[in-house]
């Protein structure tokens, strides 16, 4: 921040840029876009839709057969979920 601001340019040693006042030129483009990313993202989830819930078993109401019937079925779980 500072150093860009007044950085080795200000002893007199630096070199003077080429567009006086465009020094922070690269570093505010790169603020403005993770900015509007940002908010596209945060958009992006407020209007998903929320996940539809999955039907839940009372386990401890089944009879023990059904219960290891109701597990054989039953798909096993995705990779990484």
């Amino acid at each position: 921040g500072l150093l860009v601001a007044i950085g080795e340019a200000r002893r007199g040693r630096g070199r003077r840029s080429v567009l006086p006042g465009m020094r922070h030129a690269p570093v505010d483009t790169g603020a403005l876009t993770a900015l509007v990313y940002g908010v596209w993202a945060a958009l992006g989830v407020a209007a998903a839709r929320a996940p539809h819930p999955r039907a839940r078993v009372r386990w401890h109401e089944l009879d023990p057969d059904e219960a290891v019937e109701r597990l054989d079925r039953e798909a096993p779980p995705e990779p990484g979920v």
